[in-house]
């Protein structure tokens, strides 16, 4: 295969090249067309759903999703329990069956954060040693 060096300021004159640019352009129209089309219909729908959002909340017919725990729900708190006592998300999930990211929302609900190493070890004298 021979490689040619072509000047970049030089533009390509190859007549095949421009005969088959010439006879894709309704193509190219046509698909943008359709896209215009998708994209504005898609805009009209989430404007008529939030609409319809708005006064299902208005008459107290939409309240969103019920909570799966309470706060002392059996199952909840031994998760809590078993991350505390350093028990990865994962094995919160298998023992307890309480799905990894439903585990994650409720920790952040209910503020449930554990101690870093460091404080473990030195308790509340850490910040006096930094």
């Amino acid at each position: 295969m021979l490689f040619v060096k072509r000047n970049p300021r030089k533009p390509i004159r190859d007549r095949h090249y421009q005969d088959w640019q010439e006879m894709h352009k309704p193509i190219y129209l046509h698909n943008i067309l359709y896209k215009y089309q998708a994209e504005s219909e898609r805009k009209r729908i989430k404007e008529r759903q939030a609409q319809g959002i708005v006064l299902a909340k208005e008459n107290g017919k939409f309240k969103g999703g019920k909570p799966k725990f309470s706060e002392n729900d059996p199952r909840l708190q031994l998760a809590f329990k078993l991350y505390l006592e350093g028990a990865t998300e994962k094995d919160v999930e298998r023992q307890t069956g309480i799905n990894r990211r439903t585990f994650q929302r409720y920790r952040n609900k209910f503020n449930i954060h554990r101690k870093f190493k460091e404080e473990k070890m030195w308790g509340d004298n850490l910040h006096s040693f930094r």
